[in-house]
C-alpha cells in the first residue's frame, strides 16, 4: 500500500514535463491526417488521455481539457462543451479498469490477489468497446445538437498548422516525447 502513496505524489510531477515543450501540440501536428473528422478526433482525445491517465492520474483531466482548449478555443456552445467534455470524461471514467496506477484499481487486484496482467487485459478490452461505444454515441449528439463538427475542427487545424513549428521541430519533439515515456514506463 505504500506504494501506492508513492504513485500519487510522484506520478502527477510528470505534468511538468508536458508543460515546459509544446509534446502536444508537435504530436496534434504530426497526427493532423489522422484527427481530421470529429469522430478520429473524439477517439484520439479518448486515446491519449487514458494514455496520459496512466501517468498524471486525475491530472489527465485539466491537463487534456487545457490542450482541447488551446486548440479549440474559439469554440465555446453547448454542442462544443458536450463533446470536449464527455469525450475526456468517459475516456477517465474508461481508464480506470486498465490503468495500473490507478489507485482503486490497484487495491481492487491487490485485494483480490487476482493476476494483474489478466485484469490490465480484461479492463483493457472493456475499455476498447466502451471507446468504440463513445464515438458511436458522440456521432448520435452530434446529430442531436444538429450541427457539423468536422468543419469547425478543420478550421481551427488549418490554423494551429499555420503557426506550428517547421516539420522537421516538430518530429524531433514526437520522438523526445515518446523516448521519455517510454522511459518512464521502464
Amino acid at each position: 500500500m505504500r506504494s501506492i502513496v508513492g504513485l500519487l505524489v510522484i506520478v502527477p510531477m510528470i505534468s511538468w514535463v508536458l508543460r515546459e515543450e509544446p509534446y502536444i501540440e508537435d504530436i496534434m501536428g504530426m497526427a493532423h491526417k489522422s484527427l481530421n473528422t470529429s469522430r478520429k478526433f473524439y477517439l484520439g482525445m479518448m486515446s491519449l488521455t487514458q494514455v496520459f491517465s496512466y501517468f498524471l492520474l486525475f491530472g489527465a483531466i485539466p491537463m487534456m481539457y487545457q490542450f482541447i482548449n488551446q486548440i479549440l478555443y474559439k469554440k465555446k456552445t453547448e454542442a462544443w462543451e458536450n463533446y470536449k467534455g464527455t469525450a475526456l470524461l468517459r475516456s477517465f471514467a474508461l481508464s480506470t479498469m486498465w490503468v495500473v496506477s490507478i489507485p482503486s484499481f490497484i487495491f481492487a487486484v491487490e485485494t483480490m490477489n487476482a493476476s494483474l496482467w489478466i485484469c490490465i487485459l480484461q479492463g483493457f478490452g472493456i475499455s476498447v468497446c466502451g471507446t468504440m461505444i463513445a464515438v458511436l454515441f458522440s456521432y448520435f449528439q452530434e446529430k442531436h445538437y444538429g450541427v457539423n463538427l468536422t468543419y469547425g475542427l478543420q478550421d481551427e487545424i488549418a490554423e494551429i498548422l499555420l503557426h506550428a513549428d517547421p516539420i522537421e521541430e516538430r518530429k524531433k519533439k514526437v520522438i523526445e516525447f515518446i523516448f521519455l515515456f517510454q522511459v518512464k514506463k521502464v
